[in-house]
């Protein structure tokens, strides 16, 4: 496991962080522990030992709060191996490239839900959870989610399935008096991971109180449309954004969105530049597409009609037709399929890799459309009509007759016929 610390621009409300003690693994897993100053880190050292277990080893960089002190000595207690990495090297450890992931996917969602930036240790924490949570193409996952992988246990995601961060709720107030309403409108902030039963969650109150509650709900269409309910959330905004200040805005995060620096390829006497990848925003649906290309028989007004697959099918709107599945059964993309004489059919992909496994053979030779032999010719080396003769199991006895062929085959159970061959 690795470790490392992170500091945010500005204190949180309430809790007054600053800081946040981040642990992480190479496959994805990520717990993130905010604390107000950095001498705290060994808090957040204990919190996740208590709850997900002691690593064996714990790398670090040479951070003091880390390599000194109370972290130290907790680490040998729980004989933990400590290990640092080389100075001015932060490749070295997997949890800086955790940290500026979780940051990233943190702040994305609070620009997007337009939450105030001094809710930045909640939405922290909520998206180490969802990291720890998530199925990636990592080869040590196997298909399975971070969390699985490090506990041993089948992971739980119902914590973090029916909301996103700051996304509005509907609480019930149990302490509410007559004539006020039950449910009161709030945010919800995250799971609560050490207060009440299962499911309870962190709620913001429109007077910027944090509180855990079990009892909640989403809201319903019809109150989203609700021009009353509009008000109330325009107010409960209001007030919000006075306890807590402004909004986090996208150019708060072009620290951690900076585009990928431009590099000169690399080229030598001996070896050409090098071809560059595309940029994803560059790279059009067609360019990576297997059918692309392909060259296929087609059934076209009862023909039957090599055609060559040119693009992906749209709409009128210009919205590509249907979405990519591994198993081309379920495969819904649709594609535009040129023929010879210029005609355009669009048809599905199942259909077009049904296809192209109907036209190979077991060995992968492709078969197409034979329309007609123009010409041939022979040299020495081609067997006379005088000299053929056919072979059935390796063993056989022909004589030539003056209508044909007759041929005495034996047969594997030992029995001999003559069977006779028209030329």
């Amino acid at each position: 496991m690795y470790t490392d610390t992170a500091e945010a621009n500005v204190v949180s409300y309430f809790r007054k962080n600053k800081y946040g003690q981040v642990f992480a693994t190479r496959f994805g897993w990520v717990r993130v522990f905010p604390m107000q100053k950095k001498s705290d880190a060994h808090h957040g050292f204990s919190s996740m030992a208590q709850r997900d277990g002691v690593p064996p080893i714990l790398v670090m960089d040479g951070a003091k709060e880390e390599t000194f002190g109370e972290f130290r000595r907790k680490a040998k207690e729980m004989d933990c191996r400590v290990k640092q990495t080389e100075p001015y090297s932060p490749w070295q450890n997997a949890a800086e490239g955790c940290i500026r992931e979780v940051k990233r996917s943190s702040g994305r969602r609070m620009v997007k839900m337009k939450a105030p930036a001094k809710l930045w240790d909640h939405s922290l924490e909520l998206h180490g959870l969802i990291r720890s949570h998530t199925a990636t193409n990592h080869f040590d996952l196997q298909g399975q989610v971070p969390e699985t992988i490090l506990s041993g246990q089948t992971a739980d995601i119902s914590p973090f399935v029916e909301f996103g961060f700051y996304d509005w709720i509907k609480w019930w107030d149990a302490n509410s008096a007559y004539p006020e309403p039950k449910e009161r409108l709030g945010r919800w902030l995250g799971p609560a991971i050490d207060v009440g039963p299962a499911l309870t969650a962190k709620v913001l109150k429109s007077n910027g109180q944090v509180i855990y509650v079990s009892t909640y709900r989403a809201l319903t269409d019809d109150e989203l449309a609700s021009p009353i309910e509009a008000k109330e959330r325009e107010a409960y905004d209001n007030q919000i954004k006075t306890k807590l200040g402004n909004p986090l805005t996208a150019a708060d995060l072009e620290e951690y969105d900076a585009d990928t620096p431009d590099f000169s390829l690399y080229e030598d006497d001996v070896n050409p530049p090098s071809t560059p990848i595309p940029d994803i925003d560059d790279v059009t649906p067609e360019d990576y597409d297997q059918y692309i290309g392909a060259v296929v028989n087609f059934s076209l007004e009862g023909t039957e009609m090599a055609g060559t697959v040119k693009r992906r099918a749209r709409d009128n709107n210009g919205k590509l037709y249907g979405k990519q599945h591994n198993n081309p059964i379920l495969d819904t993309r649709s594609y535009e399929v040129e023929f010879p004489d210029g005609k355009l059919a669009a048809y599905s992909a199942n259909v077009i890799a049904e296809n192209m496994i109907a036209q190979c053979d077991p060995d992968g030779n492709q078969h197409l459309l034979l329309e007609s032999i123009v010409d041939h010719k022979s040299d020495a080396t081609a067997v006379k009509d005088k000299d053929r003769y056919i072979t059935v199991n390796k063993r056989q006895h022909h004589r030539k007759t003056t209508k044909g062929w007759s041929l005495c085959v034996e047969w594997k159970d030992g029995s001999s016929s003559w069977e006779r061959h028209e030329t």
